[in-house]
């Protein structure tokens, strides 16, 4: 009690000092508002986001736009106070009705979170940049100060949807992207131009000391750009976590790396794009990835590639990933299901299946190297090179490979004509009682499989990305995705 009352004597006293504390407040902006002194009540709305930006918030507030389409051509939305602006909410007034803010192709940046301005959060909103895809640079939305969040929103009709202009302390959480930027009509081409979520680090940003400063990347759907999914662009990141993302349908990669080192990716689908599922540059060092329990497939190019060159592409460990159906594009050069260039790559209980380039053009499951255990390779490269190629150096042991011819196959190999999987050809890589690749594999020290089922099951490690269950295996994983209305 004694604790209570000198409590209430200070929060008292703050009053008679002049000290009173400040509290939240939140202001509405309506279609049919008026920007006036006396605006911004849920029953009094301005009219514009910008004027209350600039003359009603104060730090902590929220705007909250009500349902309809806000045409604002190319006025640039600017969160630009670092003092009002701070720790910011931006959101819809109806989740399930949510405003479009409008704007038209000459707007270079749609929505601007300024250097300065720290804590900003903007979710469920529709943001169109113009009436179909801008065919120039422009952005969606930029974040030039961490931490930020968006989250929930549909944006689309651009060239980039999210440029992270910052290294740390950002959160792209359950958007979906799509219809951006000038595509190719060449699936061959890597000549198209914008993309989905784009980490650029114009103003030389420094970089997350630790992961509790990622970058996360999370539960996004993105499809219909003109370049890639998600692309690191000639800058130096760390820490980013890319997870329970769906991109698929890009006119170039799913993921792109250049310059960047710890990053985790895992439990995405990246599929049918054109170029490849997951590509490292070579230009550029990516090291020190995990990449664990992803679906990659019905890409154009590689699956998942690392690519050879001057720059340091090492220590890369790859496990419980589904990596089939690639290499389906290229009419004047060949790609592999998987590509491990540079050095300290682990490679392990993976299933490469049927990635096979159509014509005569060099093909493999696999090439590079590094420790390459307990996974499965089958049916894959019907063309030069076989389910691994002859050059690929390293440890490889305890693998199923069938065919065995060409290629090669390593030590302790299972060549069985079939794994006895459930139905490999509609993507169920899970194994049967009768499966020669139960108990088989060596340890690898990863503790789950690609349902979470924990390895090893019974008397020692399986084969592949599932662990047999005799009590049979839960289905796989659901994670919802953000809807948009």
């Amino acid at each position: 009690m004694k604790n209570i009352m000198l409590k209430l004597a200070a929060f008292s006293m703050s009053f008679i000092l002049g000290n009173a504390p400040v509290f939240a407040a939140t202001y509405y902006v309506a279609t049919n508002g008026t920007d006036s002194s006396a605006c911004g009540s849920a029953t009094s709305e301005c009219a514009t986001i910008q004027y209350v930006l600039d003359n009603k918030v104060t730090a902590g507030d929220t705007v909250k736009i009500k349902s309809g389409t806000y045409n604002l051509s190319s006025r640039t939305i600017y969160i630009n106070n670092p003092v009002n602006h701070a720790n910011l909410t931006i959101t819809a007034d109806d989740y399930n009705n949510r405003p479009l803010l409008a704007f038209d192709w000459t707007a270079t940046i749609n929505i601007r979170i300024q250097s300065g301005v720290k804590g900003v959060t903007i979710s469920r909103l529709r943001v169109s940049s113009g009436p179909s895809r801008k065919l120039v640079w422009g952005t969606s939305i930029r974040i030039d100060d961490n931490p930020a969040v968006i989250d929930n929103c549909e944006i689309y009709n651009g060239f980039v949807g999210i440029a992270i202009n910052t290294g740390k302390n950002v959160t792209i959480s359950n958007n979906v992207i799509h219809t951006m930027g000038a595509y190719e009509t060449d699936p061959n081409s890597a000549a198209g131009s914008g993309g989905g979520i784009g980490a650029y680090n114009f103003d030389g940003s420094p970089a997350a000391a630790s992961w509790n400063e990622k970058i996360y990347i999370y539960n996004n759907e993105v499809y219909d750009v003109a370049e890639d999914a998600f692309i690191n662009v000639n800058t130096f990141y760390k820490y980013l976590e890319i997870a329970y993302n769906n991109m698929h349908d890009n006119y170039e990669d799913g993921l792109d790396w250049k310059d960047t080192q710890y990053v985790r990716i895992h439990h995405n689908k990246i599929h049918d794009n054109w170029g490849n599922g997951i590509g490292s540059n070579n230009s550029y060092p990516s090291t020190d990835f995990e990449v664990w329990n992803n679906e990659i497939y019905n890409n154009g190019w590689y699956g998942l590639l690392i690519q050879g060159g001057s720059k340091d592409q090492k220590n890369w460990k790859i496990w419980n990933n589904l990596i089939y159906g690639n290499a389906k594009n290229p009419a004047t050069w060949g790609a592999d299901g998987v590509s491990l260039n540079g050095t300290g790559h682990e490679f392990y209980h993976n299933v490469i299946y049927s990635n096979t380039v159509p014509g005569s053009q060099a093909n493999a499951g696999l090439r590079g190297g590094g420790i390459i255990r307990n996974n499965i390779f089958y049916n894959n490269a019907g063309n030069s090179s076989g389910n691994i190629a002859t050059s690929v150096s390293g440890t490889i042991e305890t693998n199923y490979v069938y065919p065995v011819s060409p290629g090669k196959t390593g030590s302790y190999a299972f060549t069985n004509s079939s794994p006895v999987m459930t139905n490999p050809e509609t993507a169920d890589f899970r194994l049967q009682s009768s499966s020669p690749l139960i108990d088989m594999g060596v340890n690898t020290g990863i503790t789950t499989d690609y349902l979470g089922v924990a390895r090893p099951k019974s008397g020692g490690y399986d084969i592949g990305a599932f662990e047999y269950d005799a009590a049979g295996s839960p289905g796989p994983p659901q994670y919802l995705r953000g809807t948009i209305n």
